[in-house]
């Protein structure tokens, strides 16, 4: 945006210098002389190298400015982690509200709730009924449902019972691999992620088919243990499921 205005400044003063410069000659025509004859330097002159001055100027904000950018995309492009994604590990579910924005879907899978947020990565989850807080409704039989459904069956974001405000998601799940890993644009081996990323990789085993699966390669980062899923063996892809366990579970 600050580039379309540096260029629109400098197309303005480059018609100003233009305008000053016919005004001046037509002024000088209707008077009869010449602007050749002159052996005065005309007033207008100040004006144009005040102009040049300044677009010059501008000329050499907008060269820096394009050459920053340059570098900080550079910057962009280099493998690290996505630090914005990881700090979500350990927040409860108010602090996820205030850092990620409305709730927008709840489901279940694999015996948990699943919250997604409006600007969160993938869904947060948390076990079920022990971590939902259902108030004096408690599930009586495996046939009741206690949260409220539509007539698809699917929950009601606006009716859902919530996670306990003092309890963090076990999970967060059903994670962009490239969300988190910044920088991968193609499949690349388990231990070039812990090279690349510095993270430890701690083994990779058969996934015995989770979520139609064939490998899972397990990795520790700080307070966490990401466990990325994929149909090659020691290979991580950029459409690989990616899970992140919190610490308060054992795995």
């Amino acid at each position: 945006m600050r580039k379309i205005a540096v260029l629109l400044t400098l197309l303005m003063l480059t018609l100003l210098m233009l305008t000053a410069t016919l005004f001046f000659v037509c002024s000088e025509i209707n008077n009869g002389t010449s602007p050749e004859s002159e052996t005065e330097e005309p007033q207008s002159e100040d004006l144009s190298s005040e102009i040049l001055s300044s677009e010059e100027s501008l000329k050499e904000e907008l060269s820096s400015e394009i050459s920053s950018e340059a570098v900080s995309s550079e910057e962009e492009d280099k493998p690290r982690l996505n630090e914005d994604l990881l700090s979500d590990i350990g927040l409860t579910y108010p602090e996820l509200v205030k850092k990620r924005g409305k709730l927008v879907e709840v489901f279940e899978a694999r015996g948990g709730i699943c919250y997604v947020f409006e600007n969160g990565y993938g869904a947060y989850a948390w076990s079920d009924p022990e971590d939902i807080d259902y108030g004096k409704k408690l599930k009586e039989t495996k046939n009741y449902t206690p949260m409220p459904r539509d007539d698809n069956k699917k929950i009601i974001v606006e009716k859902a019972f919530l996670p306990k405000s003092n309890i963090i998601p076990i999970t967060m799940d059903w994670v962009k691999t490239p969300d988190l890993f910044l920088g991968l644009s193609t499949s690349i081996k388990a231990i070039e992620i812990e090279e690349k990323y510095n993270i430890k990789h701690n083994e990779t085993q058969n996934a015995g088919g989770f979520d139609g699966w064939d490998y899972v390669s397990s990795f520790s980062y700080k307070n966490a243990r990401i466990h990325i899923y994929t149909n090659k063996e020691g290979m991580i892809d950029v459409d690989s499921q990616l899970v992140i366990w919190s610490s308060r579970k054992e795995i």
